[in-house]
Formats: C-alpha cells, sequence, structure tokens
C-alpha cells in the first residue's frame, strides 16, 4: 500500500498559521512518515467550504483524476481540519468513503457548529472546554480532546504541536474503549500522563499532537495486524 496521508484542510485564516502547523507535525514521530497534503484554502474565497475542491485537490496529489475514480487510491487517508475548513474537509471525507476510499480518522479542530456523523472515526479537538461539551451534541462517538489550559481558537491550530490538554471519551465511548489504558503503540508519547479511569471516564493528559499521532498510530496499528500494509 502506498504511503498514508494527511490532508490538511485549513480554515479563513493567514497561510502563516498552518505552516507553524506543519513544523510542528513534522517534529513528531508517524507524523512525519505521513504524506501532507495541505489544501490551499487561504489562498481562494470560499476554498475551505468547497468539498469539491478539496476533492479534486486530494485526488490531483495522488496523481488521480475523475476518470480514475472507479480505481481509488488504495492508501488510508486522514482528514485534519480547522474551523470552517471542517464544512468541506467532511463532505470530502464521506464522499471518500462512499465511493471505496480509506478514511483513516477525521480531526476536527474547533469544528464547532458542524454535524460530525459518520461511518468512520472522528475526534473533535476544542480550544476550551465550553467549546468541547457544546460541540459534541452535534456528534462525537469517539475520543476527543480540548486544551487545558484554554487557548485561543487560533493558538490551537498554530500551536497544535505544543498545546496542552486533556483527551476524553465521546458520547458512546463508555462501553467501548473507556476502561483501557492510553494506547501503547510502537511510538512512546513523552510526557503523556495517564489517570486512572473511573466507571464512565478516562481523562489523559497530553498535548494536541501527542492526541493526533497517538490515534494515527492505533489506526495505522490495526491496517498492520489485518494485513492492510
Amino acid at each position: 500500500m502506498d504511503t498514508p496521508c494527511l490532508l490538511i484542510c485549513p480554515g479563513f485564516h493567514r497561510v502563516e498559521l498552518t505552516q507553524h502547523l506543519v513544523q510542528g507535525l513534522k517534529t513528531l514521530p508517524t507524523l512525519s512518515d505521513l504524506s501532507l497534503l495541505i489544501y490551499p484554502a487561504e489562498t481562494i474565497p470560499g476554498a475551505a467550504l468547497s468539498g469539491y475542491g478539496i476533492r479534486q485537490f486530494l485526488l490531483t496529489q495522488l496523481g488521480w483524476t475523475t476518470a480514475d475514480i472507479s480505481r481509488v487510491p488504495p492508501q488510508p487517508v486522514f482528514f485534519l481540519a480547522f474551523s470552517a475548513g471542517c464544512v468541506g474537509a467532511i463532505a470530502t471525507a464521506h464522499h471518500w468513503h462512499s465511493i471505496g476510499g480509506t478514511v483513516g480518522a477525521f480531526f476536527a479542530v474547533d469544528g464547532w457548529g458542524v454535524p460530525l456523523v459518520a461511518p468512520f472515526p472522528v475526534h473533535r479537538l476544542s480550544h476550551d472546554r465550553f467549546t468541547h461539551d457544546t460541540s459534541i451534541l452535534l456528534g462525537s462517538d469517539h475520543i476527543d480532546f480540548y486544551a487545558d489550559p484554554a487557548v485561543s481558537h487560533l493558538e490551537l491550530w498554530s500551536q497544535f504541536s505544543q498545546v496542552q490538554g486533556q483527551q476524553v471519551p465521546g458520547c458512546k465511548v463508555e462501553g467501548r474503549e473507556q476502561a483501557s489504558p492510553l494506547h501503547r503503540s510502537r511510538f512512546s508519547v513523552p510526557g503523556a500522563v495517564t489517570q486512572e479511569p473511573t466507571l464512565f471516564s478516562q481523562s489523559v493528559s497530553l498535548t494536541a499532537g501527542q492526541f493526533l499521532q497517538t490515534q494515527v498510530e492505533k489506526v495505522l496499528d490495526s491496517f498492520s495486524q489485518n494485513d492492510c500494509f
């Protein structure tokens, strides 16, 4: 299978913020090994909202055209979207899944107000606890993250790899994963502190970057165990 890729879908903000994000991701094990695709949402008015635009960008970056659509690229695609970028990105992810593509997971960074119910793993990352609590009403079936202490909306994106916070189970995780310790994957997560799980919740202190790294590794390990690589 070709190298898994991480499709980064920014929102409405300066391109420098996404550049800072990418620099931080490249310092993290596993994430630095992915093929990083950065959708140029900042250069085209309204592009962050366009599922069609993101899909065409993804196909072009993977060397495929619409004529090849019956033969979807085999590598898993992870989506990392921010704010308004979550609108176009989740539409693309649903389309990718519907045509037989593999969505490794969808990470919505401050996707407040965006419904995120999907047949693939979805994780919300929020800049504070209030945003987390109000966002999960529109879908949160898997493990999520919120900054603690709280940071600004733009800081969560630009300083993604440094922002400290809490990993918490989503609305429907209790019966599946709440009793499991932090995923022990091929790479250690320096500085992560696992608290004792309670009956209905488990909180883990780590950075947003470590959270992303851990969840991506969990999916890749699952693919490896099923001989998908």
